[in-house]
């Protein structure tokens, strides 16, 4: 369904003095899908990070029981911990995702991917799930139609959880 978007860079050498959108692991807050692009300054970062574009999912392969997983919405292209999978949605034949983004996005931070992959998770303080048995994961596609109404059910359910939380905050 998707490939990994691998194109790395060292901001503080090849992109040194200058701010680049940056979301790091603690932009991603777990289980809800919300990410952070914050501007951050290239010289700070000493290892390589990764890019995204408009559209890409980050799935954070450390902790994945955390399921931080996050649509990439911003403006513009950013990076991204070299802890994170940058998936990119294939395409059909005729240009459409085989899978619009934002569900595939909620599919991957639900029960039904992390049972998939809970037995795949190796290390004891620092768990994290590789880049090929991510790819593995099985997950079914909708026809078009099924998708859009998934995904206008799932924006007015979110509309709705948003007014409760000023709500509640009121």
């Amino acid at each position: 369904i998707c490939v990994d978007r691998n194109s790395t860079v060292i901001p503080s050498k090849e992109l040194a003095d200058t701010m680049i959108p940056y979301t790091g692991l603690a932009h991603i807050e777990a289980e809800t899908g919300m990410a952070e692009q914050i501007a951050t300054p290239a010289n700070s970062l000493k290892s390589a990070v990764k890019l995204y574009q408009q559209g890409d999912i980050v799935f954070a392969k450390m902790r994945p029981n955390l399921r931080k997983v996050a649509l990439m919405d911003f403006a513009e292209p950013g990076y991204v911990s070299p802890e994170c999978a940058v998936l990119t949605v294939r395409k059909t034949g005729k240009g459409a995702s085989l899978l619009d983004p934002l569900i595939l996005s909620v599919l991957l931070r639900s029960d039904f991917v992390y049972g998939q992959i809970m037995h795949l998770i190796a290390g004891i303080g620092r768990p994290r799930i590789g880049i090929k048995e991510l790819l593995d994961v099985k997950i079914p596609i909708p026809p078009e139609k099924v998708q859009e109404q998934i995904k206008a059910d799932y924006l007015k359910r979110s509309t709705t959880i948003e007014q409760l939380k000023r709500e509640a905050e009121r």
